[in-house]
């Protein structure tokens, strides 16, 4: 998969003279968003079958895959690109307060509660993602007390969350090899 260098990308983009602003066109963010979910991130099978609206416009010919879709839109909604495996006992110990509520019920497993709450937390489902994780959330922290928050209604129209079966089920087993992280 092509992915453009520095150079050529930032003929399009605006530095800010500190160095650490970056501008750009909304059309590029989502091709990297697309090469991004291109590159393993994404489950388009679970992706159809956990959004409708998805799988509908997929047959009815409006969007021509679900990987379109969550570039185009998907990711900028919320939408969950997977279903994401999660270190249980690695999950619980490092997130305490998961554990406390699933030994109280309020919350079946730390499986549901990554892929229900935890990924938008910016928790790491399991100890070979927590580097990554926390930069991300280090970079985003840092920026975020300096930008303007971007609402999910300004970057994309809002839809309805996958039901509850499909943000805790399993992908099917062809999909589940693929999956990592």
């Amino acid at each position: 998969m092509y992915f453009p260098p520095y150079a050529r990308l930032s003929q399009c983009m605006q530095v800010a003279a500190d160095g650490q602003t970056v501008t750009m066109p909304m059309e590029v963010l989502k091709l990297l968003v697309r090469n991004a979910a291109a590159n393993g991130l994404m489950d388009q099978a679970w992706y159809a079958g956990a959004y409708r609206d998805v799988a509908e416009a997929i047959r009815g010919g409006r969007i021509l895959d679900a990987l379109s879709h969550f570039s185009e839109a998907g990711y900028f909604e919320g939408r969950r690109p997977r279903i994401f495996k999660v270190n249980e006992p690695w999950y619980t110990r490092r997130y305490t307060d998961v554990a406390a509520s699933i030994s109280s019920g309020k919350i079946a497993s730390a499986h549901t509660h990554y892929n229900a709450n935890g990924y938008y937390e910016g928790r790491a489902p399991g100890p070979e993602a927590l580097e990554e994780v926390d930069t991300w959330n280090r970079v985003i922290d840092k920026h975020a007390a300096v930008s303007s928050p971007v609402t999910p209604s300004a970057a994309a129209p809002s839809v309805a969350a996958p039901s509850s079966a499909a943000a805790s089920a399993a992908p099917s087993s062809a999909a589940a090899s693929s999956e990592s992280g």
